[in-house]
């Protein structure tokens, strides 16, 4: 679905011929925006959306007589998950709401965008009220010359969140980033891979490397699949595959590190589907088969839609 205004100006001969009309349209409440919409629906359900709203401001004659445009877009979107981007600019952002976040991607001189990312179970009350575009910015007079006109809402919240955390010391800022990275379930919707593995063998594994001198080893072990819980649809289950580690999972105290051993059983958390290189830190991604985890880590799962639904992808 796209709604865009002046598209019938260009399919229009007339207008080609006589510019100076369309170059006087602003000053009668003319400008170029859009509005458009993606919807995808698996098996009668909505499973995805996404919508925008961008509008133009043009700026009166400077003194050279230049005119400048400036554009205004509000975006919403759902995500299965938010992937690293994401992440990267709502981390600080996310924990009262970690099924949504509010960001402004850029702000450049003459561009500004808001963004609204969420999950399909991102409360729907909240998401109602920060998603709601002002369409007074297609059709009134005067243009939108802020953000905040196109997603009132959004850019109240997003002001009122940057605020909270603009003020953190260093420490506060760091745990304020890191807290995701400590929530096991919020690792497994995030991670392309889950396994439940067992060790097989510890012992130093190559590297590779695109250096001259040979590579140091780094610690490592054999991994056997048991189970998988989310992707790594090709580790055959005859296929032993290396895990790197740092020496405190084999040296480690287990209160800290879940000390691998041959037998015993971990969840694995990671990528790339050649390799195993633990995602963020080892810490977070190599856990302890326990029944806590387990349940964190399958309801974290259970929150990625496309990893139920990969047609949507």
């Amino acid at each position: 679905m796209k709604i865009r205004a002046f598209d019938w100006m260009a399919r229009h001969e007339f207008f080609q011929q006589h510019q100076w009309l369309v170059d006087h349209c602003p000053w009668i409440g003319g400008r170029n925006m859009a509005y458009e919409g993606d919807i995808t629906v698996v098996n009668g359900v909505v499973a995805k959306k996404r919508f925008s709203l961008l509008t133009e401001y043009i700026t009166p004659p400077d003194e050279s007589g230049r005119r400048h445009y400036h554009l205004r877009e509000g975006v919403i979107q759902t995500l299965s998950h938010f992937g690293d981007t994401q992440l990267e600019r709502c981390d600080s952002l996310m924990r009262e709401h970690p099924e949504y976040c509010v960001t402004s991607p850029y702000d450049c001189t003459k561009c500004s965008r808001m963004e609204i990312d969420f999950t399909p179970f991102a409360p729907t009350n909240e998401i109602a009220r920060i998603t709601r575009f002002n369409f007074d910015c297609m059709t009134r007079w005067s243009p939108c010359k802020k953000i905040g006109d196109v997603l009132p809402a959004a850019a109240a919240e997003y002001e009122a969140e940057a605020a909270r955390t603009r003020d953190l010391s260093r420490s506060g800022d760091d745990e304020l980033h890191d807290w995701w990275l400590k929530t096991v379930w919020i690792n497994a919707r995030e991670s392309e891979n889950v396994v439940i593995a067992e060790v097989v063998s510890i012992g130093h594994l190559p590297v590779v490397s695109r250096q001259e001198a040979p590579p140091k080893p780094n610690a490592g072990a054999k991994l056997r699949l048991v189970e998988r819980l989310k992707g790594a649809k090709d580790w055959e289950p005859d296929e032993l595959r290396d895990l790197y580690v740092g020496k405190n999972y084999l040296t480690g105290p287990p209160e800290t590190y879940p000390t691998i051993r041959p037998g015993a059983r971990f969840i694995v958390l990671f990528e790339s589907s050649f390799k195993i290189e633990p995602v963020r830190n080892f810490q977070n991604s190599v856990l302890s088969l326990n029944d806590a985890n387990l349940v964190q880590v399958r309801f974290g799962i259970s929150r990625d839609f496309e990893a139920a639904f990969p047609i949507i992808q």
